[in-house]
């Protein structure tokens, strides 16, 4: 398997989350990408299996650079992290094109569109439908961002009741946001209690033969059975997981975008082979 590259296709976003606030500064992260798809090219060269994922912003914004890279590059795999209301943008032969899908939402409609906008949470559903519908048929993924308002075992097993999803993976709003009023206490009496609900429950429906596709979950269980340790970070950022902002910036993590610890080259004058694993995570 090679390597993870996440392509910006655009800084700018259509949605203002209140966990994130939407765009880029496009000082930072340009709104248009400012190199060539045979820069990419070239970048990628010798990478025997290489993964695209496009991101952004909202990476539909640009769909025309997306076509282009699938274009150029026909051989890599491809996934995208979308918010999912702009699908009908992209050519429906792309989509089947892709390995994975992750789709943008928070748990239940009064979650989702508290925190993403109003109408949200519905266009979402519509939008996996409709991949569906259309012929995707690879991996769809719930990406969820977990807030101060978010009720985590609530929201994650009201998307495991649509079955819409293959995967719901999610992440703690830890980075951006000066908003929680006691992020340690909701961690000790919200968080912690409702993970130790959840694996009580990936248990259960195990014990029947049913294994939920609960991805941090599942990360944990493939590193303990497999007696192999999680990379550190077990994201892969900067070992097996490199980022290419819009202004042709090799970055080790996509939300470091202002870090000068993360910038690792530029995909005009450098290969991947001279990004990767100048960024160590200590103890």
């Amino acid at each position: 398997m090679g390597l993870l590259y996440l392509v910006f296709t655009t800084g700018r976003c259509n949605l203002r989350c209140l966990y994130c606030g939407g765009s880029f500064d496009p000082r930072v992260v340009p709104w248009s990408v400012q190199y060539d798809v045979e820069d990419l090219k070239g970048f990628m060269e010798g990478d025997p299996e290489p993964i695209v994922g496009f991101y952004g912003g909202e990476p539909l914004l640009n769909v025309e650079f997306i076509e282009r890279v699938m274009d150029e590059i026909p051989d890599a795999i491809y996934l995208i992290q979308t918010n999912g209301l702009l699908v009908e943008r992209l050519d429906e032969a792309y989509w089947r094109r892709f390995d994975t899908v992750l789709l943008s939402i928070d748990g239940r409609r009064e979650t989702t569109d508290y925190y993403r906008g109003k109408g949200v949470y519905d266009r979402v559903l519509k939008a996996a439908r409709w991949l569906r519908e259309r012929g995707f048929r690879g991996d769809l993924i719930a990406r969820m961002a977990i807030s101060e308002q978010s009720e985590p075992y609530a929201e994650i097993t009201h998307l495991l009741s649509l079955k819409l999803f293959d995967h719901i993976h999610w992440q703690l709003d830890a980075v951006w946001s000066d908003r929680w009023r006691d992020f340690k206490g909701w961690a000790w009496h919200r968080y912690l209690p409702d993970m130790k609900r959840l694996i009580e429950l990936w248990i259960r429906e195990a014990e029947r033969g049913r294994i939920l596709g609960l991805v941090p979950i599942l990360g944990v269980l493939k590193a303990a059975i497999s007696g192999r340790p999680l990379s550190r970070p077990p994201c892969g950022a900067g070992s097996t997981a490199l980022s290419i902002s819009t202004d042709g910036r090799v970055l080790a993590c996509p939300i470091a975008v202002e870090e000068s610890w993360a910038e690792l080259g530029d995909v005009r004058h450098n290969t991947w082979r001279e990004c990767i694993g100048h960024v160590g995570i200590g103890e």
